[in-house]
């Protein structure tokens, strides 16, 4: 008979890589290392069956702030993001099983000009860090993303007005590929290429969304690579739209 005195209590999923709760100055975030499978343990669901279509995470209520990547001014330093997509407060269930979709972040803007939060790389295929910013075509480019214009909803809309994000920093209250410092002062980092909020005047309280390129999910972890300096910067929610 085993001592029983010696077995330690049941771990839920992969404890070791499990990050804090997603609120407030964070660095990194996971959700947890394995799918809520339907056979009885971790894994994806029975025959790999697809996530249905629609949107997951993007929570838009201030519950839990499970999705919420930061909220307020992050200071200089790079914000690195590890995201289980799988985990429940997500799909809940595996991707990479034939799943397409996008992925996309929700700012929730400031109420004053220095609020430029920036998108400096991400992995969201396993393949290595990628700066989006850097060109305009391949699979990552800042031509295949899409961003919406002063826009209000917190709730997801597919069906909206979708603009390409494009080089400049012209209109306010838009996402826009950008080179250097971002185009306000005491906001922004530096950057050889990236991808920013223009958060000047016309911007303020709105909730703007960034939607990468569709694609076909190989993993259900992504990363990102972001800045968040401001006065002014306020929430950074993140969330998947499933396709097929």
């Amino acid at each position: 008979m085993p001592d029983i005195s010696k077995i330690g209590p049941t771990a839920v999923g992969n404890v070791s890589k499990v990050g804090p709760s997603p609120v407030g100055n964070i660095s990194t975030i996971n959700t947890g290392t394995w799918a809520q499978g339907g056979g009885g343990g971790p894994g994806p669901p029975p025959g790999g069956s697809t996530v249905g279509s629609g949107v997951y995470g993007n929570e838009e209520t201030t519950q839990t702030n499970a999705t919420r990547l930061f909220a307020g001014n992050q200071g200089t330093s790079q914000l690195e993001f590890t995201v289980d997509l799988s985990g429940s407060d997500y799909a809940g269930a595996s991707l990479t099983n034939g799943n397409t979709g996008h992925v996309f972040f929700r700012y929730e803007s400031g109420t004053y000009w220095r609020n430029d939060p920036q998108l400096y790389q991400i992995d969201f295929d396993d393949s290595g860090w990628v700066k989006p910013g850097q060109s305009s075509g391949g699979t990552w480019g800042y031509g295949q993303w899409k961003t919406t214009y002063r826009t209000t909803n917190a709730a997801y809309n597919h069906a909206a007005s979708w603009a390409t994000v494009a080089p400049g920093t012209s209109p306010t209250g838009k996402w826009h590929r950008d080179t250097g410092g971002t185009g306000s002062s005491n906001t922004g980092v530096s950057l050889d290429y990236h991808i920013y909020y223009e958060g000047s005047s016309g911007s303020y309280s709105k909730d703007v969304y960034l939607r990468s390129p569709e694609f076909t999910f190989s993993t259900n972890t992504i990363k990102m690579r972001m800045y968040g300096y401001g006065s002014h910067v306020y929430r950074m929610y993140l969330g998947i739209y499933v396709t097929g």
